[in-house]
């Protein structure tokens, strides 16, 4: 279901897409924000906390290098779609500024609260969807 409701582009694309230029000519990178269904096991994760909302929907948005095979290194997660596209443009702008360097890009997610509050995934940095098991 998760799959076939992400391809229906009469609601789960909200168009929220942008390629930005890193410092090399070919290294775009893609931040683009979707509307997600929370599944039963990532309602309860704490990457999520109070983002879900009754419907069990959220949206995410994410950044990654275009020519890359790697999973998106940046992850953040909104409440609302109004929420979202806010989110997203102070992403593209925070992308946009550290010209592709992770670690300027890090300090721009601190530097904002609400970039800070919403990131849920940093590659190397934070992972609020880390699931720890009980030392037993």
């Amino acid at each position: 279901m998760h799959e076939r409701w992400l391809r229906d582009p009469r609601a789960w694309n909200v168009g929220l897409r942008a390629e930005v230029a890193g410092r090399k000519p070919q290294s775009l990178l893609v931040v683009e924000t979707v509307r997600e269904i929370a599944s039963p096991e990532l309602r309860r994760a704490p990457c999520l906390g109070d983002v879900t909302s009754a419907a069990d929907l959220y949206y995410r948005t994410w950044v990654a290098a275009k020519a890359s095979g790697e999973y998106p290194f940046a992850v953040f997660h909104w409440r609302s779609f109004d929420e979202a596209a806010a989110g997203h443009r102070a992403v593209v702008a925070a992308v946009a500024d550290a010209r592709g360097d992770d670690q300027r890009l890090w300090n721009e997610v601190e530097r904002k609260p609400a970039l800070d509050r919403a990131c849920a995934r940093f590659r190397g940095r934070r992972d609020r969807c880390e699931t720890k098991t009980p030392a037993g």
